[in-house]
């Protein structure tokens, strides 16, 4: 090979690496995080495209400042390096900072996360600095060594292609099962019965909240005045309840949408009920991508219980938008009054929420610019008086995330491995807030129906981790991710309730009862 030949290849090499260079981490994540964020990959690419000018100009400008390809090179790689370490780093300097806090040093929370961010840009800025100070003063010869890097450039093209070939292989799979149509079926058309009565409904989620009877023979703590309140306020209480899930991401679709579990999702989860919870998360995630769902565009959209509620012409009202995005904040769009154009969304949400994730940035997005799932647009002054409303309201003391409120010692550091034993205080807390709702209700309309359900108990991996290690049995540890708090109460003059309704028929029973007959019950 001739030398002109030989250099032209080099720089190409180079060039391309520094093109490619940006995209690898990016890829990476998508890859990690694919079937747990919805992001479009259209908005991937996009920011993959906006990064990748980046590289190669950043290259260009070294090149041209140290007339040395491998200087070029060698910035590069450190350069974006810290760009996508920065979060880590983040995380890192806040949890020293609250450890600081915990020890007395309180000049620390006058600094805030405002003052770490300017502490880490002018760290960036120090080392590009630093960077180009020695580069320029000692000369080092790397032009000596140019096989090592013609070697780290290939290096990097490689990375690029290895991240990049499974986030294709990824979209491919999805583009394919919404092309072919995945067996999978989502109640949209309800048969309506007016005769029926309409009675205001209001469900608790109790994110979180084991069972009566697990909670007591697992902290051997007696609930009877618990059931007493709840007798006297007209509940009917399934005291042993289990929900073979484990997670909000299953449970939430299952209690709401059974059509939907009944043709796919329970499948899905049935293969995943004998993981712990964080496998069996993944186990879903997977299943769901294979079929080309994903939760906030092709399930919350569509639960069911809501849809046949508002089919009967009650209003919907969830005034806590759940932190996980899987309880949209208006179900108003369903009847069709509110729509949004894919590039709206495109550019709004996906690439906000990506830039967001995957960069310093941090992008804050309008309510009034989100996926229709999300959106805060009221309509219902076009629409006629409603026939009764539809109440959700959501609490999580009893998350496994909010346990380390219970000791003042801790700090948010210590919410994903907060101690069980803190777990009967959230219990109290939780029981606390739900009679302070419940008596309101009452009060207000005597004759609600209340449904009061949680989706997992202790489903935290630490937690889980931590029974293991202190030798509990796998199967009292599958015991306390499923059990879950139930209760419903239907006054009488709506029926009322000779025993306790299993969590998966609450919905089934509530439109058959309130809509019309549409659902058959489980056994």
């Amino acid at each position: 090979m001739n030398e002109a030949k030989k250099q032209w290849i080099e720089r190409t090499l180079f060039y391309v690496a520094s093109f490619f260079m940006p995209c690898i981490f990016l890829f990476n994540l998508y890859n990690r995080n694919y079937a747990q964020n919805h992001i479009s990959f259209e908005s991937v690419l996009l920011v993959a495209g906006v990064l990748a000018i980046a590289g190669i100009l950043l290259f260009l400008i070294f090149k041209f400042a140290f007339k040395n390809a491998e200087n070029a090179l060698v910035l590069s790689v450190l350069i974006w390096v810290y760009f996508w370490i920065w979060g880590a780093l983040f995380r890192l300097t806040t949890s020293i900072a609250d450890f600081l806090v915990s020890r007395g040093l309180q000049f620390m929370t006058l600094l805030g996360w405002r003052s770490f961010t300017v502490f880490y840009v002018f760290c960036g800025v120090a080392l590009l600095i630093g960077c180009i100070f020695l580069l320029r003063r000692y000369k080092p010869p790397f032009e000596k060594f140019r096989s090592v890097f013609n070697t780290l450039s290939i290096s990097i093209i490689v990375l690029f292609v290895f991240n990049l070939t499974p986030a294709i292989n990824n979209e491919i799979i999805i583009s394919r099962a919404r092309t072919e149509g995945a067996e999978f079926y989502i109640k949209r058309t309800f048969h309506v019965d007016p005769s029926l009565p309409a009675p205001d409904i209001y469900w608790l989620h109790l994110d979180g909240m084991m069972s009566i009877e697990t909670f007591e023979r697992f902290f051997e703590e007696p609930q009877d005045n618990l059931r007493e309140e709840l007798a006297h306020r007209g509940f009917i209480v399934y005291e042993d309840a289990l929900l073979e899930i484990g997670h909000t991401r299953g449970a939430i679709p299952a209690l709401l949408s059974p059509a939907f579990y009944d043709s796919f999702l329970g499948e899905c989860l049935a293969k995943a009920k004998t993981e712990l919870s964080w496998d069996s998360i993944d186990m879903l995630n997977v299943d769901l991508g294979r079929a080309g769902l994903t939760v906030i565009e092709n399930i919350s959209p569509y639960y069911e219980l809501f849809n046949a509620l508002i089919t009967r012409g009650y209003d919907i009202d969830n005034y806590d938008r759940h932190e996980s995005g899987l309880v949209p904040l208006s179900f108003e769009y369903l009847k069709g009054d509110y729509t949004i154009s894919r590039w709206h969304r495109f550019f709004s949400m996906d690439l906000a929420k990506l830039l967001t994730q995957t960069t310093p940035l941090n992008i804050n997005i309008p309510l009034n610019l989100v996926h229709p799932a999300h959106a805060s647009v009221d309509v219902r002054e076009h629409r006629p008086e409603p026939l009764a409303s539809f109440i959700w309201r959501y609490f999580n003391c009893t998350h496994g995330n909010n346990w380390w409120k219970q000791d003042p010692s801790l700090t948010s550091r210590d919410k994903d491995h907060a101690p069980p034993y803190l777990y009967p205080l959230a219990y109290e807390e939780i029981v606390r807030k739900m009679f302070d709702i419940i008596d309101a209700i009452i009060e207000k309309n005597p004759g609600a129906v209340i449904v009061l359900q949680s989706d997992h108990g202790l489903h935290l991996q630490t937690t889980q981790e931590y029974l293991l290690e202190q030798d509990y049995p796998l199967e009292l540890v599958f015991e306390l991710i499923y059990s879950v708090f139930s209760a419903v109460r239907i006054p009488p003059q709506y029926g009322g309730l000779d025993e306790p309704i299993a969590p998966l028929n609450i919905s089934r029973e509530l439109v058959n009862r309130f809509v019309g007959e549409n659902y058959e019950l489980l056994p």
